[in-house]
């Protein structure tokens, strides 16, 4: 009871962005794990398998934040931060919407563009979201603002790659997580709108 209450002390600006963000990484989690699926139900209907494939999948999910991370700050610290979370987040929608609406008509190649794709807006996404965190609470506060975002993120973790497992098992294949991706995605960047307008940072 006393997290839910020291979260809501931090106000409705924060807790809109704390939202979003957790949405937002869930659906970040959720693809982690529907992308190398989506690869496996690709080379089980051409009938050629590769764990490379899967290596792959996941190094190009993760290798943006390696590769573009001192881009990012560079790029964000002249750039309105919450647009940047907005278009991160539709970007990554439309990109999984995509994947699932066109689902069986690509190939791998086609996962692992999308899969370099998402990892790089959501290293955009990550970088604004910590540099807007000290515009919308009093600096007493910064660490438990930081705090409550690592746990969800934490947490996600978890639930996110549980849920994406899921979503492929109770399906059969991997179309519904790319479908839950997508909302997650959208309803992360309704939340954030409610951050409002932030003049500085």
């Amino acid at each position: 009871m006393s997290f839910f209450r020291s979260l809501t002390s931090l106000g409705p600006r924060y807790l809109a962005l704390w939202v979003g963000q957790a949405v937002s990484h869930f659906g970040t989690y959720v693809a982690w794990v529907t992308l190398p699926f989506l690869v496996l139900d690709i080379q089980q209907k051409s009938g050629i398998e590769s764990t490379l494939d899967f290596a792959i999948t996941y190094a190009l999910e993760t290798a943006p934040a390696l590769l573009l991370g001192l881009f990012v700050g560079v790029f964000i610290d002249r750039w309105p931060l919450r647009p940047v979370m907005v278009a991160t987040d539709l970007l990554r929608a439309s990109a999984f919407f995509y994947l699932a609406a066109s689902y069986g008509s690509y190939g791998t190649g086609t996962v692992f563009l999308m899969a370099f794709l998402v990892g790089s807006f959501t290293t955009f996404f990550d970088g604004a979201l910590f540099a807007l965190i000290p515009s919308l609470v009093p600096r007493k506060r910064l660490a438990d603002a930081n705090s409550f975002v690592a746990a969800s993120q934490q947490a996600n973790f978890a639930i996110g790659a549980l849920a994406g497992g899921i979503f492929a098992y109770t399906r059969g294949a991997p179309d519904l997580g790319l479908y839950v991706n997508g909302l997650s995605f959208v309803v992360s960047a309704v939340f954030l709108l409610g951050v409002g307008r932030v003049e500085h940072h």
